[in-house]
């Protein structure tokens, strides 16, 4: 269990921080399923990402311009929470 703070902060116990790998300044992404709050950590996805951006940038400019719109759309998405 977890306190909610006055900002709609929440601390993650150590057991769940640990068993994703979340650290101080991981990005983490959060969305709703149903009545839940579901929490990912993203570094090891945007890492993998990021590696694709650099084969690819010399392998194809088109593939490489749609990677960097979807990576684009997808920090986006992930940024663009109601009341930040």
């Amino acid at each position: 269990m977890a306190e909610v703070y006055d900002k709609g902060q929440i601390l993650l116990p150590k057991y769940i921080r640990d068993a994703l790998k979340i650290t101080p300044r991981s990005h983490v992404n959060v969305r709703l399923e149903g009545n839940k709050a579901i929490i990912e950590n993203t570094d090891a996805f945007l890492e993998e990402f990021e590696a694709l951006i650099s084969r690819e940038k010399t392998a194809d400019a088109a593939i490489y311009d749609k990677i960097l719109k979807s990576k684009k759309k997808m920090e986006d998405e992930w940024l663009n929470v109601p009341g930040r």
